[in-house]
């Protein structure tokens, strides 16, 4: 088919339309996939035709190529001509206006590298039971290595359009800890804690009236948090769950789908070549056999021994997997040998006599011990070593952990020269029993699955290695945090933050082994670990483990007390931000303080008394907070810490920018800019300049304020500060208001608003309500106004104690004057509005689209 439109050369493909339209509209290939929610590549692979769209994404591209509509039916036609029979659906409902209303989803669903075999029965089973009204929890059950996460990752890849706020995968595969399930579905969705919210009210706030489904991956081992669940269920009203487990987790509503093993050839009846090379076991042996081995083929003298391998493993995926690998230096016959004569091992022993494990269970536990027992005596002990490291590792890492290894022949074996931790590394993935993946730099990082971790695990407490290499993994990921922890303050930050992201899990495993083996490591942890959980905004996940580490008695030694007054130091700080308990925060930061003194730490004392002025600050005891902002900072200067002297004057500009002191505000804002400057620290110079434009538009100088800001958002989005740049938003639209821009303003605020929801900051949110409502009552959208102005007056009375007395006078005065021009029902109205619907009704104001 070829496409003629406007003033377009002729078109022979949707590929060429695509590029051409992206052209004349000034868009790279990466704007584009942004606007679309996809990479950049797979424009690439669009505008080459080598890859054919979904509806949804021919939907998107319609829209943000500003397709005209009479061109629709040609450009639906060209992608995929069955869609024309849905093209009146997409103009009748107005998909345009619709697509801009709701903003994307964020698609964080792993893209596995290999087809999936022998699973569309179960994918479209799944796919209907998660569709019907009546589902909302849905548990695929099976042993490990059965194919579950495989088989959910289909489903959501099938179902992303079926789900209009998004479909999100969330791996507890590295979490041991029940009570770390809702933290990190949290952050799977992108979402920040802050101030008074606990993680399950802050998902309850987010997903209340979200069309979304979770998919929860490996819930076996941290089953306890199953009424979490039901409780988000309950309290949520269209969201969906499907998880991956080995056991239901016996909620009332849920529905349990057994994943089979794969269908195996039947040995009892005679299967030429053609019928057995069908066999999705056998497909999946040959598929993994070919990755270790190109030229390996299925033929008359090799299959029936992979047919009797695939039939002896039970069909279960990952034993056939296993077994593939051996591809590269055994025949299936010698597999076959080998399979039928493993012995040995713990788990052998177990798979002959432990009753409460399915049959299953104990066949891929006697693969993996078979796999195990090929090694050879060091790439044995490096197995197990590996069993230590949650998500994953660097080569560094195995390096110091895992040096000196103990085999059996020689208890104190150092690698030999020639044999390097990289060289036993690459054996074993040779075998299969390892993987290698990149980080977000791109260095080198190894991964066992999960089922072979637990494995040499059990390998680790057989040899009495495993408190031993616990240990081990404990102290250098402490030495990692305590080395980055300085540097999250300066030019190294971002790169910092990103280490600690990748390692994250690590550090989880690692504090909890500590929390009940060390007391004086576990301190170490939170002293260190404090800033990076209140950067990240993980407030509610740091305070819990600094509540649980501070358990520990009473310090014994100046070390101990040092590390214990750093930990409180930290706890003082996120329970003052996360805004429950200023007194409970006051007690910990004075109890740090106190030690601090006792130990003459001048810098520790001084970083608590700054923390202390802030805590005060947020409670309203301004004078006091100034007293100890003064002293923080006396001491920060004699110490010549330039950094943290800078935090301090942003305080006392804080304090001095609530008291309407302009020029000393300007004093102590403008040093601690000139000092971040000279850092090179983003965080601090924007978070300085923000002030600074704060100052200016106090001063009603628009035009210096405009510049600040601006130069503020810059740097904010260099380093991926939403809240600063939520802010940002909210000053801009707050100033294009002023100079009668009304579309503009809006257009900043909703920005704005839509960040402090996503960041659950209420005391955010509030602010842009408020200016958002003068906004459209400008517009003489009076219905709407009045609305507004009750939602954002419902939410500033949760903040009556925290407001400085120009703040209170502003929102009363606001108020005030808002409330005669509207009917009180309809104020009413918007107080018991939630934030979503307050979102869904300003993205559906037709006077503000644009």
């Amino acid at each position: 088919m070829r496409a003629q439109t406007g003033d377009m050369e002729e078109i022979s493909t949707f590929g060429q339309w695509v590029k051409h339209q992206r052209n004349a509209l000034g868009l790279t290939q990466a704007n584009l996939a942004q606007k679309v929610a996809c990479s950049k590549s797979t424009i690439n692979k669009i505008e080459s035709d080598l890859r054919c769209p979904s509806k949804s994404m021919i939907e998107l591209l319609a829209i943000n190529l500003k397709i005209p509509r009479t061109d629709l039916a040609a450009f639906f036609h060209l992608a995929r001509p069955n869609l024309l029979i849905e093209l009146d659906e997409f103009s009748n409902r107005d998909g345009l206006n619709a697509a801009k209303a709701r903003p994307m989803p964020i698609k964080n669903l792993p893209v596995p590298l290999t087809p999936l075999i022998g699973r569309g029965r179960e994918v479209a089973e799944v796919c209907s039971y998660l569709q019907k009204a009546g589902t909302r929890l849905l548990t695929l059950t099976g042993p490990g290595g059965t194919g579950k996460t495989r088989l959910a990752l289909q489903v959501a890849a099938d179902l992303q359009d079926k789900f209009a706020d998004g479909v999100y995968f969330v791996s507890l595969a590295p979490v041991r800890d029940p009570a770390l399930v809702l933290s990190t579905i949290v952050q799977a969705l992108g979402l920040k804690s802050m101030r008074d919210q606990r993680d399950d009210e802050l998902l309850v706030t987010h997903l209340h009236e979200k069309a979304a489904l979770l998919i929860l991956d490996n819930f076996e081992q941290t089953l306890p948090a199953a009424k979490a669940i039901a409780e988000l269920l309950t309290l949520t009203a269209y969201i969906k769950v499907l998880v991956t487990s080995r056991a239901v987790l016996r909620l009332t509503g849920e529905q349990e789908f057994v994943v089979p093993p794969l269908d195996v050839p039947d040995l009892n009846q005679a299967t030429d070549l053609a019928t057995l090379a069908l066999s999705p076991a056998v497909v999946l042996f040959v598929q993994h056999a070919q990755a270790v081995r190109a030229d390996f083929a299925l033929n008359a003298e090799n299959a029936q021994s992979v047919a009797e391998i695939c039939a002896r493993l039970d069909g279960l995926p990952l034993a056939i997997e296993l077994a593939a690998a051996r591809c590269k230096v055994l025949s299936p016959q010698a597999i076959l040998a080998r399979l039928k004569g493993a012995t040995g091992g713990v788990l052998g022993l177990l798979s002959g006599g432990s009753q409460d494990l399915p049959a299953r269970q104990q066949t891929i536990r006697q693969t993996i011990e078979w796999s195990y027992n090929l090694l050879n005596e060091r790439e044995q002990a490096l197995f197990r070593c590996l069993g230590v490291f949650v998500g994953g590792c660097t080569l560094d890492a195995i390096e110091d952990v895992c040096a000196k290894l103990k085999t059996e022949s020689a208890p104190r074996l150092r690698p030999a020269p020639h044999v390097s931790a990289l060289d036993s590394a690459i054996a074993l993935m040779d075998q299969s029993l390892l993987r290698q993946l990149e980080d977000p730099d791109g260095e080198p990082r190894f991964i066992i699955p999960e089922t072979l971790r637990e494995y040499a695990l059990e390998c680790l407490a057989t040899c009495n290695e495993l408190e031993t290499m616990r240990r081990r993994h404990a102290t250098y990921l402490l030495q990692m945090v305590e080395m980055i922890e300085p540097k999250l303050r300066g030019a190294e930050q971002q790169a910092c933050l990103k280490r600690l992201d990748v390692e994250y899990n690590n550090i989880r495993s690692a504090l909890t082994w500590s929390c009940v083996s060390d007391a004086e490591m576990a301190l170490r942890f939170g002293g260190a670990l404090w800033e990076y959980w209140l950067t990240r905004g993980y407030l509610s996940e740091g305070r819990a483990w600094l509540t649980d580490i501070l358990q520990h008695p009473a310090a014994a030694s100046p070390r101990q007390a040092r590390a214990r007054a750093q930990a409180l130091n930290g706890a003082g700080l996120l329970t003052s931000v996360q805004g429950g308990d200023q007194e409970l925060a006051g007690v910990y930061l004075r109890e740090a303080l106190f030690l601090f003194r006792e130990l003459n730490d001048r810098m520790g004392e001084a970083w608590a008394l700054n923390h202390l002025g802030q805590t005060l600050n947020l409670s309203g005891q301004r004078e006091q907070a100034l007293h100890a902002f003064d002293a923080s900072l006396q001491l920060f200067r004699a110490l010549d810490a330039n950094w943290h002297s800078a935090w301090v004057l942003i305080n006392l500009g804080e304090v001095s920018l609530h008291n309407r002191e302009t020029d000393r505000a300007r004093q102590f804002l403008s040093e601690s800019r000139d000092l971040f400057s000279a850092l090179s620290d983003k965080r601090g110079m924007a978070a300085a300049i923000d002030r600074l434009g704060r100052l200016a538009l106090m001063r009603h100088d628009s035009s210096q304020a405009t510049t600040l800001f601006l130069e503020s958002l810059k740097l904010f989005e260099e380093i991926g500060d939403r809240e600063g740049c939520g802010w940002t938003f909210h000053h801009l639209g707050r100033m294009a208001h002023d100079a009668g821009l009304k579309k503009q303003a809006a257009e900043y605020l909703i920005e704005s608003l839509r960040l402090f929801d996503k960041l659950n900051d209420k005391w955010g949110c509030a602010w842009s309500l408020l200016h958002l409502a003068k906004v459209v009552n400008g517009m003489h959208e009076h219905e709407s106004a009045a609305v507004l102005f009750g939602a954002a007056d419902a939410m500033m009375t949760a903040f009556n104690d925290r407001m400085s007395a120009s703040e209170r006078e502003y929102i009363d005065q606001s108020f005030a004057e808002a409330r005669p021009q509207f009917d009180l029902v309809t104020w009413a109205r918007g107080r018991a509005l939630s934030i979503e619907k307050v979102l869904a009704l300003v993205q559906g104001l037709p006077f503000l689209v644009t």
